[in-house]
């Protein structure tokens, strides 16, 4: 009984570990369990960061594909490189509102600024205050000029400015019709210029007698001409051509070597013009003095010619009334006969200084007249009748 009691009594002793071992399990399960919780909210938080930040994304990138279009420019959509209508218009222009594009789609921008193709090297050589070099001779590498139409040289500052038309051939063709259209402008200006300068005398160069209005009709010409033959535009309006203007530089110049003498000649040339203009003011002045002469002489004439048609008239009519005495009455018309010679005789000598013998020869019926004049007449008084 001993021995089974003290059996008994150890019993409980090996099976108590057995029974509370698995307590501990238990115990160690619990902080696991938090920590798997733990780390499920971390990561539905992360997961849920993430989908806002993915939604945030998206809706920022739809957003950049609202536009407007700014005031000194135009656009136009392409859909997979093809030309897409908005809101019925082909071009997108300042003032039509806001716009949208979609991902896979694109929008071409073009500027309408102003815009200016320089030439200020291509004719000119400049010295170092940046007016033309005084050289003896001209550096082909480093000097530009232009032969004028009566072979001498000039150098030349010029600009042309454009702007590209809000039109859609003009803007379909500045933006895919030509790779470069300023380069091709410049290459226009470049010809036109030789052009219009090649046909011109030195003197209308210098002075700029109609040169840029001259240079702007032949670039607009050779711009038709583009359009002719490429069968677009180039894309591009010409507002106008004018000289770069600089302060103390002489724009279009002479060589810097020959300066003094392009000097003499300008001056002579001015001289000369006016010169002309005196002799054509003097030539106006003769010609009015003259047709106020003239007129002067044509009235005394008809005058004349009025006098001795009516004395004529009166002569006649008088003969007509004579004539019935005249040939009854010979004493009467011996002195009617007399009476017109000597009237006749007055009227042709009246105004001749001299003296003039009447001679009868006896037994004749004819009178020999002799007339004694001086060598020289005496002047013409003006308004005098002969």
């Amino acid at each position: 009984m001993a021995h089974e009691e003290h059996h008994n009594h150890e019993a409980p002793d090996e099976q108590g570990p057995e029974q509370l071992a698995p307590e501990p399990a238990e115990v160690e399960s619990a902080p696991e369990d938090a920590g798997s919780k733990a780390l499920s909210d971390a990561l539905k938080t992360s997961f849920l960061f993430l989908k806002v930040v993915i939604v945030v994304l998206i809706a920022a990138w739809l957003l950049t594909g609202v536009f407007t279009i700014g005031p000194s420019e135009v656009r136009i959509k392409t859909r997979f490189g093809r030309l897409v209508r908005v809101r019925g218009m082909w071009v997108m222009t300042p003032g039509s509102g806001l716009f949208f594009r979609w991902p896979w789609e694109m929008v071409e921008s073009i500027s309408t600024d102003e815009r200016v193709v320089n030439l200020d090297n291509e004719f000119w050589t400049g010295g170092e205050d940046g007016s033309v070099r005084a050289v003896r001779s001209l550096d082909l590498r480093q000097d530009g000029y232009l032969l004028t139409g009566d072979m001498n040289i000039v150098h030349m500052k010029l600009r042309a400015r454009y702007a590209v038309p809000v039109d859609l051939e003009s803007v379909l063709a500045y933006r895919f019709g030509v790779e470069d259209s300023e380069a091709v402008l410049r290459h226009m200006l470049r010809a036109a210029t030789s052009k219009v300068v090649g046909g011109m005398r030195v003197t209308d160069v210098l002075n700029r007698r109609e040169l840029f209005p001259r240079i702007e009709l032949e670039l607009h010409s050779r711009l038709e001409r583009f359009r002719e033959e490429a069968g677009h535009p180039l894309g591009v309006e010409l507002l106008t051509v004018e000289a770069i203007e600089a302060e103390r530089i002489k724009n279009p110049s002479e060589p810097g070597a020959v300066q003094a003498a392009f000097d003499r000649a300008q001056e002579a040339h001015s001289r000369r013009n006016t010169l002309i203009r005196e002799g054509m003011t003097e030539q106006r002045r003769i010609e009015h003095g003259a047709e106020a002469a003239a007129a002067e002489v044509e009235a005394i004439a008809r005058g004349y010619a009025e006098r001795l048609v009516r004395t004529a008239r009166a002569d006649a009519e008088t003969l007509r009334q004579l004539l019935p005495i005249y040939r009854e009455s010979p004493g009467v018309r011996r002195i009617l006969l007399d009476r017109f010679y000597a009237r006749m005789i007055e009227d042709v000598m009246g105004d001749s200084p001299g003296a003039f013998v009447l001679h009868s020869s006896d037994g004749a019926t004819e009178r020999e007249l002799r007339l004694m004049f001086n060598r020289q007449p005496p002047p013409r008084r003006r308004g005098e009748q002969r």
